[in-house]
């Protein structure tokens, strides 16, 4: 049974993550692939220093945990990020069949979580609004404008 208090610091892992990212020049999301008692991998959007289009955190630490662990499928872990996922992320995370999704802001105009009720398999989503991942989030929201 999934432990709020641990998805909580976990989330905060994420924060770290996404603060080393934006230190480095990146948008300021982070994102940490945990299992079986520990956190298999953490990292950040790398968009722009990496030049590459598809380099968001979630896409970034999902491959990371696929290689680290030498599967493809991830259905024994959680995946936290510090906003909720795109569409990009989404079918990264469908396609890894990650078993459970924490995510700790919700983002109105490039948010897709909805789409996981669409996809036929089982993954958990659960959105743990924390402070920190507002205001990365906040940050974010003021350079689209």
């Amino acid at each position: 049974m999934p432990d709020v208090n641990q998805d909580k610091q976990l989330l905060l892992a994420a924060v770290e993550a996404a603060r080393e990212g934006q230190r480095e020049g990146n948008p300021p999301y982070g994102a940490v692939v945990f299992k079986a008692g520990q956190i298999v991998v953490d990292g950040y959007n790398t968009v722009v220093t990496s030049g590459d289009r598809l380099a968001h955190a979630e896409t970034n630490v999902l491959d990371s945990a696929c290689r680290r662990l030498g599967s493809s499928k991830l259905v024994d872990c959680t995946l936290y990020c510090t906003s909720e996922p795109c569409i990009l992320c989404i079918g990264a995370i469908a396609w890894t069949g990650i078993g459970r999704v924490v995510y700790g802001a919700t983002d109105p105009v490039e948010g897709a979580i909805h789409e996981l009720q669409g996809i036929d398999i089982n993954i958990e989503a659960l959105y743990l609004p924390l402070e920190e991942c507002a205001e990365l989030f906040a940050t974010i929201s003021q350079h689209r404008q």
